[in-house]
């Protein structure tokens, strides 16, 4: 509406001044409101930082969220392998 202040991309509101959003290696600004960090694609979220999706043979990153492995089509999962 005009009558409020918020902070630029990269920054998160802490009382009345913007804090630079501190991220780790393998993650980005977030696309939806910019005030926090989300990992990168074949990366997760362990704590603060992102670690690396390891991922068996015949698999793949999903689509949806890319912070998982599904296996590939004509395979299944058992346990952390993809059988076909």
């Amino acid at each position: 509406y005009g009558d409020q202040w918020e902070c630029d991309r990269g920054y998160y509101q802490s009382g009345n001044q913007c804090l630079k959003v501190n991220m780790p290696a393998n993650a980005h600004i977030n696309v939806l409101y910019g005030d926090q960090w989300e990992c990168d694609r074949g990366y997760y979220q362990s704590g603060n930082q992102c670690l690396k999706v390891n991922m068996p043979a015949n698999a793949h990153i999903n689509v949806l969220y890319g912070d998982q492995w599904e296996c590939d089509r004509g395979y299944y999962q058992s346990g952390n392998q993809c059988i076909k």
